[in-house]
């Protein structure tokens, strides 16, 4: 099942915040926020979460606390967009998940078991009954929209959420009611209007009435989703990228890539990784150990694995260099980085 519940990623079971020796660093880092906290990660609508002790709060962007930290632990996603989604944020306390608005006020009491951020005006929960999660959707004020009943789910998007019911799987729309189910094997989130839908072996594209757009065709693993009008898709075990019509206009010749992002997307081949842009020119070489999404004109390398990381701009100039053991996108112009064991917050240059 691809396209589903995005697991809230928590600080306690990822390897992203794990400790590691102190690292020296050349050059001026532009640190508008200094290393001071356990964790941190990305701004969105002007705050940030930054664990403090053994408790996650959130700050603003002059570095001082806006909302006190009391959460054992805040969803972390990596689009900014999903954090305060529709102003509320989903953290946890005592094991149990509810909501918060900006101010720090809980809005929805902590009662699930997972929660997932807002949107269309609704968020998608569990609950964990003997062992086993059921889903459901609520609205802002914490009501159902359809109680705890299905196996599995995703987030909203163009009115539908994708959800598994036993071997079934279909969607939900924003009055309740399942839409299509059973009638393909597989289905994801609409990303643009379009979603994945697996049938007799092969994926293909839907719209949010149930038409195939695309017909199933592509043999995935985990089928690509839209992005600025192009998808990924696989073929004769390379990957390379259609449009909204199904239309191949890159050529499938890469190990890997990401969704556009920016104009540009990230691409592989044997272990390095670069950049082409959206007809299909490598316009950054494959000379990176690892690299990610632009963001804001920005995008992190590395040139050797596991880092240390930097930035790049769109003409692949380095503009940060390689400095950062952990590092995050740029957003609202900053990038949380970790030196040492300490994390905290850079800017981007003026020039």
């Amino acid at each position: 099942m691809t396209g589903g519940f995005m697991k809230s990623l928590l600080i306690a079971l990822t390897a992203l915040f794990l400790f590691s020796p102190a690292t020296s660093f050349a050059g001026d880092p532009n640190f508008k926020i200094a290393p001071k906290f356990e964790a941190a990660w990305i701004f969105s609508k002007g705050i940030a979460a930054v664990k403090i002790g053994e408790k996650w709060g959130y700050i603003d962007r002059a570095g001082a606390l806006s909302i006190q930290p009391r959460f054992d632990a805040v969803q972390l996603l990596y689009d900014p967009n999903e954090l305060f989604s529709e102003d509320l944020a989903a953290v946890q306390v005592q094991k149990k998940w509810g909501y918060i608005d900006k101010k720090g006020n809980m809005v929805i009491e902590p009662r699930f078991d997972e929660a997932e951020s807002f949107h269309d005006g609704f968020a998608l929960v569990a609950l964990n009954e003997e062992g086993c999660s059921k889903y459901g959707f609520i609205d802002k004020s914490g009501k159902y929209l359809v109680k705890p009943i299905y196996d599995f789910g995703g987030n909203f998007s163009h009115g539908m959420a994708n959800v598994v019911a036993g071997n079934q799987q279909g969607y939900v729309d924003k009055q309740g009611k399942t839409q299509m189910l059973g009638r393909f094997s597989e289905v994801t989130k609409f990303f643009e209007g379009l979603a994945a839908v697996r049938q007799e072996g092969k994926w293909g594209y839907v719209d949010v009435t149930g038409k195939i757009i695309i017909k199933p065709q592509f043999e995935e693993f985990i089928p690509g989703w839209f992005s600025e009008g192009l998808c990924s898709v696989k073929a004769n075990n390379k990957r390379g990228f259609i449009d909204r019509n199904g239309i191949i206009v890159i050529e499938p010749k890469f190990d890997l890539v990401g969704e556009f992002a920016e104009g540009f997307a990230v691409v592989g081949i044997a272990g390095s990784h670069g950049y082409i842009d959206r007809t299909g020119k490598m316009v950054i070489q494959l000379k990176y150990a690892d690299a990610s999404n632009f963001s804001e004109g920005l995008a992190k390398v590395c040139v050797t694995p596991l880092g240390p990381w930097g930035y790049i701009n769109t003409k692949g100039d380095l503009i940060i260099a390689p400095q950062f053991e952990k590092a995050t996108d740029f957003s609202e112009g900053f990038a949380a980085v970790r030196v040492g064991k300490k994390w905290g917050y850079i800017s981007k240059p003026t020039n």
